[in-house]
């Protein structure tokens, strides 16, 4: 199985590390990277992701924007 590449949302490194934890647990093999705000999450966009894992509030960004 490839390893999923994985564009992680989120302002807490620590949460970060517990969500992917959870997928190394589960057997799932990841090329990830986090990201905190909204520019660089619009310059890290590109077709190759296949996963897009978002905290729904950050301080100056959210989830649903």
């Amino acid at each position: 199985m490839q390893p999923l590449n994985i564009l992680v949302l989120e302002d807490n490194p620590v949460d970060s590390e517990l969500i992917l934890r959870q997928l190394r647990q589960a057997g799932i093999e990841t090329h990830w990277l986090r990201v905190d705000n909204e520019a660089d999450y619009l310059n890290h966009l590109h077709s190759g992701l296949d996963l897009i894992l978002s905290d729904y509030q950050m301080p100056q960004f959210n989830g649903l924007r």
